[in-house]
């Protein structure tokens, strides 16, 4: 059976494989609505005593917040003492703890009884969810290869906690590729250049954010620079419209707007004056992108005028704001959006996987690793005890 590539979000996920026949599919959901998208949220449902996943935990979310588990790309590889997951702790409605070795665990309610899980058990559940999907469309079992896709500014840690959850969830991990890296694959597999390309990954997904310069010429992809954030994202934009509305419902009086017509009113201008007010509340945010495009464009010794073309990547795109900045940075310059945000680094992971797997000969992937760390020996033998915790 041919290398699976899953496409593991902080808010969603995408798998897809490359057909004999060398076109390019996806897995759909499991709900009626059948997207090629899979919300990253894992239910504990304890009155039936079973784990639901993807649209299904979503909903049940609305039902019972503190028993769905979602963002866990923000907690995975990190200590419980980061101030950055500290931070996240406020907004997010389940329990979160720390063990023994300052390690995040999550507590849920499950078989009644309080379990708690490490982000890395939680990351092979829904791997295992999708596996199981891709299982039913295939008819096949057992264990699958797979390339599973990252931030490029993900940490060595972040990628083994990655590694080790999907191995637990029965994957062959032929390789942990750079989200920018895949989605540079999609945009050159699809445009099929004959000259010399340079052109920017801008890729800002739920819960992180890096951006990449890489040169596409005959056939060969090079990495040339990589900067980002780590903690950074959608998440960060609903955190502060959360805070918001919830100033603004706890100054206002409790009322039924639908029997009241100047409420109601008052509702519709204040929605108005809402979507105005969006980018002033942002402002903090969407000045944190300048300082990595800035460095990615030093490290690679280029100008904005080298710059191609500019791929977006990651629904947290679609913000207009954040188009209209990087047209106004780059004078003009093109943002291709010819490319599905949602879909363009799975599709590229499966031409990578293809690579890997020899269907394709004529495309090189020359990456780059954007945080070096070498484990100490202790570090190591930790990890060693969490994985034989995990498979026990």
């Amino acid at each position: 059976m041919p290398a699976i590539v899953i496409d593991l979000g902080t808010s969603k996920c995408c798998v897809g494989f490359m057909k004999d026949d060398g076109t390019i599919d996806f897995i759909e959901n499991n709900m009626s609505c059948r997207t090629k998208i899979t919300p990253s949220y894992i239910g504990f449902n304890n009155s039936h005593n079973e784990r639901v996943f993807g649209y299904s935990a979503l909903q049940y979310s609305a039902e019972n917040p503190a028993q769905v588990v979602y963002d866990v790309k923000r907690l995975i590889g990190r200590q419980f003492s980061d101030p950055s997951v500290q931070n996240d702790i406020k907004y997010l409605p389940f329990n979160i703890i720390m063990d023994q070795k300052n390690r995040i665990m999550v507590e849920v309610e499950f078989k009644n009884e309080k379990q708690s899980f490490y982000p890395e058990q939680l990351s092979a559940m829904l791997l295992s969810h999708l596996k199981e999907a891709v299982a039913s469309k295939l008819a096949c079992t057992g264990i699958m290869d797979a390339v599973i896709t990252v931030p490029a500014y993900f940490s060595y840690t972040q990628r083994q906690a990655t590694k080790l959850a999907a191995e637990i969830a029965g994957l062959n991990v032929l390789r942990i590729l750079n989200e920018p890296s895949a989605a540079a694959l999609c945009y050159g597999f699809l445009k099929n250049f004959e000259k010399e390309k340079k052109i920017l990954i801008f890729n800002l997904g739920g819960g992180f954010f890096d951006v990449s310069i890489l040169e596409i010429e005959d056939g060969a992809y090079q990495v040339k620079a990589v900067n980002g954030d780590t903690h950074f994202g959608g998440a960060d934009f609903d955190n502060l419209l959360v805070d918001y509305f919830a100033k603004k419902f706890f100054d206002q009086h409790q009322l039924d707007i639908k029997s009241d017509s100047v409420a109601l009113q008052s509702l519709k201008i204040a929605a108005e004056n809402a979507k105005k007010k969006f980018e002033k509340n942002c402002e903090p945010l969407f000045s944190k992108f300048y300082g990595p495009i800035d460095k990615v464009l030093y490290d690679a010794e280029m100008h904005d005028s080298d710059i191609d073309e500019i791929v977006l990547v990651g629904g947290s795109t679609r913000i207009k704001k954040i188009r209209g900045l990087l047209l106004k940075r780059f004078n003009g310059k093109n943002l291709d959006q010819s490319v599905n945000p949602d879909e363009a680094v799975a599709f590229g992971a499966t031409v990578q996987a293809a690579i890997l797997s020899k269907k394709l000969k004529d495309i090189v992937l020359i990456d780059g690793c954007s945080l070096s760390r070498v484990f100490l020996p202790e570090e190591i033998q930790e990890m060693k005890e969490v994985e034989k915790n995990f498979k026990n």
